[in-house]
């Protein structure tokens, strides 16, 4: 399975430009780990918030080397549950 890691880019009506990077998420391609990552980070925000999101959203995906097997199981357990 790959990993890979997700940085997300929004303006917040409030506070400007924010970015947040996302663990690491397994899937077997690409646009399946986005949609991981982006499904777990929208479900912790307030509806307020998903409306800024929607407007101006700009990703950066890289793929990660996971360093160890016990990191590697963690990031599989999250991604199958």
């Amino acid at each position: 399975m790959k990993h890979f890691v997700v940085s997300v880019k929004w303006n917040h009506r409030k506070w400007g430009p924010q970015h947040q990077t996302l663990r690491p998420t397994g899937g077997s391609n690409m646009p399946l780990a986005i949609k991981r990552a982006l499904n777990a980070w929208l479900n912790g925000l307030d509806r307020k918030e998903r409306f800024d999101v929607s407007k101006g959203l700009s990703l950066t995906v890289v793929p990660c080397a996971v360093v160890n097997k016990e990191e590697q199981n963690e990031i599989d357990k999250r991604t199958n549950s």
